[in-house]
């Protein structure tokens, strides 16, 4: 599965931040490229485990 993402980084603090296209709940922030890649894999599972207790 293929997702296109957008990554932002905060001048001021440094920190990056990611949100998914098709999702745009699922957005996360790290201090660095690889604590976003774990945190936006995290915020994806809750998000999806959400929806899926959502009635219809």
């Amino acid at each position: 599965m293929s997702l296109k993402v957008k990554i932002t980084k905060d001048r001021m603090t440094g920190t990056y931040t990611r949100q998914i296209i098709s999702l745009p709940e699922v957005i996360s922030e790290g201090k660095t490229i690889e604590d976003l890649k774990a945190n936006i894999i995290d915020a994806l599972m809750l998000v999806l485990e959400v929806k899926s207790h959502r009635p219809s």
